[in-house]
């Protein structure tokens, strides 16, 4: 189904055109990255609609379903667990366009809310298939090279400031400001995305002179 013509569905088009582009098929893993952990799945979700236009079999995992519990958290001062990241879902994704359809992937393993493993459910794709991780920490260094392609998605400062907790001088948390500082995501995307506006999303074309 055809989803209607909107700003964001535009944009979302043009970078599906750029995605194909560069990886007209086979297995293709995107990662989308933005410190608006929520605005990031609800793109992510989207792109995925405006891939199976094009009768492209598409899958959206959130890093968020793949954490480790908050025990484990407390004990290794890690949030996800990039094992499971890798063993359940990236690893077995790729490989299944090697071996077999009937190879199956994860998407997803731990139910943050309730703490608790979620239900295994195996899914499988056809040899062309475009997996889409998204979640704010996919393009850490310890994560970015799982995907082909990414995209940061911006949200200005002075959005971010109006929100509870949030000042002017302190639009980040610090955990927030610590990834920005030290991941350096936005430098690494493939793709930059202002996204202070959901409904009006713009690309944001980097001067590399």
């Amino acid at each position: 189904m055809r989803l209607p013509i909107t700003p964001a569905n535009t944009l979302l088009r043009e970078l599906r055109g750029e995605l194909r582009q560069l990886y007209p098929a086979g297995r293709i893993v995107v990662a989308i990255d933005g410190i608006d952990a929520q605005a990031v799945d609800a793109f992510a979700s989207q792109f995925v609609q405006i891939i199976e236009e094009d009768n492209v079999a598409a899958f959206h995992a959130r890093l968020r379903d793949f954490h480790l519990s908050r025990a484990d958290q407390a004990e290794r001062g890690v949030i996800v667990d990039e094992d499971a990241v890798r063993r359940a879902l990236i690893d077995p994704f790729r490989s299944g366009a090697l071996d077999s359809a009937t190879s199956g992937f994860q998407l997803g393993t731990w139910d943050a809310n309730r703490d608790a493993p979620l239900e295994s459910r195996w899914v499988t794709a056809p040899a062309d298939a475009v997996l889409v991780l998204s979640g704010t920490g996919v393009l850490a260094p310890e994560l970015r090279g799982l995907a082909n392609w990414s995209i940061w998605l911006e949200t200005a400062e002075n959005a971010l400031a109006h929100r509870p907790g949030r000042t002017a001088e302190r639009p980040y948390t610090d955990a927030e400001f610590a990834y920005l500082k030290n991941a350096k995501p936005a430098g690494v995307a493939s793709v930059m995305v202002d996204n202070t506006n959901p409904a009006v999303p713009t690309q944001i074309y980097r001067d590399f002179c």
